[in-house]
């Protein structure tokens, strides 16, 4: 377990890094998202110029574990993973009309 949060975090740093070293250009607005759930691995990243706000928005109205063991065999177990409507937007952001 630690191990593998040392290695996320190493991967991370190298993310970083490249990043600096790369540069991005001045202005600009960088919306990421990494979702791990229950095995499934989701990965956006968008770069915008700042004078265009957008919305990064994630949803995830359900997500469930169940483990079940046999009633004859401790050993036994059946395991289900519900997923349900996972969601992410990427959106421009308009400023509301008057009336």
């Amino acid at each position: 377990m630690i191990l593998k949060r040392i290695s996320y975090f190493l991967h991370w740093l190298l993310e970083k890094l490249q990043n600096l070293k790369r540069g991005r250009p001045k202005n600009t607005l960088l919306d990421t998202v990494k979702l791990s759930i229950f095995g499934l691995k989701i990965e956006i990243a968008r770069q915008l110029p700042a004078d265009s706000p957008h919305e990064l928005t994630v949803v995830v109205p359900r997500a469930e574990f169940r483990n079940q063991l046999s009633n004859n065999d401790f050993k036994k177990t059946n395991a289900e993973v519900l997923l349900n409507s996972i969601t992410i937007a990427h959106s421009p952001r308009f400023e509301p009309r008057n009336p």
